[in-house]
């Protein structure tokens, strides 16, 4: 087993956005879990994912099984991907125990303790340590900052998208209201493409869980500016609910440590991590296309995702900063109403989550050879 913190920069944890309403596991080997694992000793665990399928977005949680990273923890790791629902059924799942980890943002978790409805989710894992929604526009459109969304239809995921209440407290920060502003469900990545280039939509919220710049550069798109404030604002991160956490915190940990494994593995050789996500999931390879074909477009996406969980130097994985969680409360104007943030995160898991020789793994992964 590889051992030794990182000393590196660090990179967060993959795939963002929502962890979601169906278990419908799409995994290799998922449907095997209760014989194999017993039979190896193995613990079950399930990470929900808020796409529809693997791909780029989840790629670097997912090929630590292929590389054997959770099973050297003991674990037996499933994935399922749901495609998009509401924050409700997402909690649901986790408290139902049928799901044990699961991605969600920050906000909803505040918005409901601040009505006096707290969620009962825990966040156990920063993943994406800055940003929690981009702008998209056409290249021609009369849409240049936040302001001019009034009177404009956005496309989002869902109609309980968690992005647009930061689109409304963006507009009301820059001094427009956002009642004329219509949110239209469009769903999540590709899909988000042909709404916005016909038409369907003015602009669209493009989250984490889609590499946002690819998007708008591969499709003559341009990224509005950043709304002044949101620099230090949450993005999405792995939660877990508390009473599962309290009782099996070593799994909880070793979990997120070969998570955190596949990060590095993805970020040293993104092809072969593509080539292992193709393995896994051959219905997640573009139809139609040579391998080299293939790897030129989804290698980019890869690449575009790791970038935006680039934690800052010095920053270990998983790890929140009470500024962060504090500069999300002042955005959403909840600071009245909120004064403990402590309640809605943990990073009782930063150091052993860490503990791994990072420059192991970065050395197969720059000799890895798919067999």
């Amino acid at each position: 087993m590889l051992k030794k913190p990182i000393h590196a920069r660090r990179l967060g944890l993959g795939a963002a956005a929502l962890a979601l309403l169906s278990i419908a596991t799409t995994a290799c080997d998922s449907g095997n879990k209760s014989d194999s694992s017993k039979s190896e000793g193995l613990e079950h665990l399930q990470f929900q994912f808020g796409a529809s399928t693997a791909g780029a977005e989840t790629a670097n949680v997912i090929i630590a099984k292929y590389l054997g990273y959770y099973k050297q923890q003991g674990i037996d790791a499933d994935f399922a991907f749901a495609g998009n629902a509401n924050v409700a059924e997402n909690i649901a799942l986790l408290k139902q125990n049928k799901a044990q980890i699961g991605f969600v943002q920050a906000n909803p978790l505040l918005n409901s303790a601040a009505a006096g409805k707290p969620l009962g989710i825990q966040m156990i894992c920063n993943t994406v340590p800055f940003g929690v929604v981009k702008i998209v526009v056409p290249e021609n459109s009369g849409i240049h900052d936040i302001k001019d969304l009034v009177g404009k239809k956005v496309g989002v995921s869902n109609v309980a998208d968690v992005n647009i209440p930061y689109i409304k407290a963006a507009m009301q920060r820059a001094g427009v209201s956002s009642s004329s502003t219509k949110f239209a469900a469009i769903g999540t990545g590709a899909v988000q493409i042909p709404a916005l280039r016909h038409g369907v939509v003015d602009a669209v919220a493009a989250t984490m869980n889609y590499p946002v710049a690819a998007l708008a550069a591969q499709n003559g798109f341009r990224i509005l500016p950043d709304p002044p404030g949101t620099e230090n604002i949450l993005g999405p991160g792995l939660a877990a609910v508390p009473s599962w956490v309290a009782s099996h915190k070593t799994l909880a940990a070793k979990a997120l440590l070969a998570a955190n494994e596949g990060t590095v593995f993805a970020m040293a050789n993104p092809e072969a991590t593509v080539r292992i996500l193709w393995k896994m999931y051959p219905a997640s390879k573009p139809a139609g296309m040579s391998d080299k074909a293939a790897l030129a477009q989804v290698v980019p996406l890869l690449k575009a995702r790791l970038k935006v969980m680039t934690m800052p130097a010095g920053k270990p994985f998983c790890n929140f900063d009470q500024a962060e969680w504090q500069t999300t409360v002042s955005y959403l104007g909840l600071q009245d109403k909120i004064k403990d943030y402590t309640p809605f995160y943990t990073n009782e898991f930063v150091q052993k989550s860490n503990d791994f020789d990072a420059a192991a793994i970065r050395e197969q992964a720059k000799n890895f050879k798919l067999p």
